[in-house]
């Protein structure tokens, strides 16, 4: 009975560590999965952060070299000084993050084709088709960053829309305008427009007004869906400043101008207030994307701690709960132990007590025997018979 009880104990005490250890191990495997989620997204927002590093001075060169390109146009004196700041501070980005993003070739082949046509100092219709196949070069680096930094996939609305003005929307504006601006200056000062080169203003000013009206939705719809609040009134000026700048260079009256001659002074101006205007507001709105994604990688951060930490507690609560089930389970036996031998000890005394008084009893009765069937009890009888 003693052997079977022991063993009905060992049972059970390897029954509660193995449940113990299953638990423990599936605790283990949801940390691991949640931490290896964790990593993952915050992979993907430091590649994303990675890309806004990369886009700040790409977003200045592009404005440089449209303005450059407008210069050259006009047979003026392109700021080359100013151009080539602007594309170094790419190149030191381009060594930082270029070869995470996969843009080394692409920077390359960038510089070789800016070199050639700032050595070129080509003017009119030249100077215009030089600088748009840079541009194009230009715009393909921008959306490699995009794709490669996972910036275009951000599925996250503000961190998206935030994206898709200082990324796409905002150089396309840039860009629009200044191509607007030299094509009416090529077309003749004063003239009117008409054919080809009346199509292709009025779809580059076209172009300017609704990438003012998208960046406003975009914009409102990131004020609305982010945690963060400052970014309403952190974007407002600028934002404020480039959509009066995109009213004045396509207000809604462009289509009537084509009626009339178009001053191509007065549009290159309204093309450079664009610009003043949109370069401001894209490296906000880009600042403001690296603050939102910041505060995503700390939230990842954090939410991995506070898994972790329940994981060791709920781990260290189950060996806790094993240990004192095992350990009252160890206290009920070795008091049933202490019990069953406090027991057997008394019945034992008991049975020795009564063994003890036996034979006293018996020793007793023999020497009496002895006194009375010895030498003198026999002298004692044989006196008495005698008399």
């Amino acid at each position: 009975m003693v052997k079977s009880t022991a063993t009905w104990r060992v049972a059970r005490a390897a029954v509660i560590a193995a449940c113990a250890i299953a638990i423990t191990a599936s605790f283990v495997v949801v940390l691991r999965q949640s931490r290896a989620a964790t990593a993952a997204g915050t992979e993907v927002v430091r590649a994303e952060r990675y890309g806004v590093v990369y886009l700040h001075p790409l977003t200045t060169f592009i404005g440089e070299l449209v303005e450059a390109q407008s210069a050259a146009v006009r047979g003026e004196k392109v700021d080359v000084d100013k151009v080539r700041k602007a594309l170094d501070s790419v190149s030191r980005a381009d060594a930082g993050v270029g070869s995470v993003l996969g843009t080394r070739q692409r920077f390359i082949d960038l510089v070789d084709k800016v070199d050639g046509v700032l050595e070129s100092n080509l003017t009119g219709r030249p100077a215009y088709d030089a600088y748009s196949d840079v541009m194009l070069l230009l715009t393909d680096l921008a959306r490699r960053v995009a794709d490669s930094s996972n910036l275009i996939h951000d599925p996250d609305l503000d961190s998206y829309y935030l994206m898709k003005a200082a990324l796409e929307q905002l150089p396309t504006a840039i860009i629009n305008a200044g191509r607007a601006a030299d094509l009416v200056y090529l077309s003749g000062r004063g003239g009117r427009l008409s054919g080809e080169a009346e199509v292709q203003v009025a779809v580059a000013r076209f172009g300017v007004a609704q990438a003012a009206e998208q960046i406003s939705a975009g914009l409102n719809t990131s004020v609305d869906a982010t945690e963060r609040g400052e970014l309403g009134a952190n974007i407002t000026p600028r934002l404020d400043a480039f959509r009066a700048a995109a009213n004045a260079f396509a207000p809604s009256t462009m289509l009537a101008e084509f009626a009339q001659d178009v001053d191509g002074a007065v549009l290159a101006a309204a093309a450079h207030e664009v610009f003043v205007s949109a370069l401001p507001l894209a490296h906000k709105l880009l600042t403001e994307l690296d603050e939102v994604l910041a505060l995503r990688e700390a939230s990842l951060a954090s939410q991995g701690r506070s898994t972790t930490w329940s994981v060791v507690l709920a781990v260290v609560s189950v060996f806790v709960l094993a240990w004192m089930l095992l350990l009252g389970r160890r206290r009920t036996g070795v008091r049933d132990t202490v019990v069953a031998r406090q027991r057997t000890r008394a019945s034992l005394d008991s049975t020795d007590g009564l063994a003890l008084g036996s034979v006293g009893d018996l020793r007793r009765l023999l020497d009496d025997d002895l006194i009375e069937t010895g030498p003198r009890g026999r002298g004692r009888r044989g006196r008495g018979d005698a008399q």
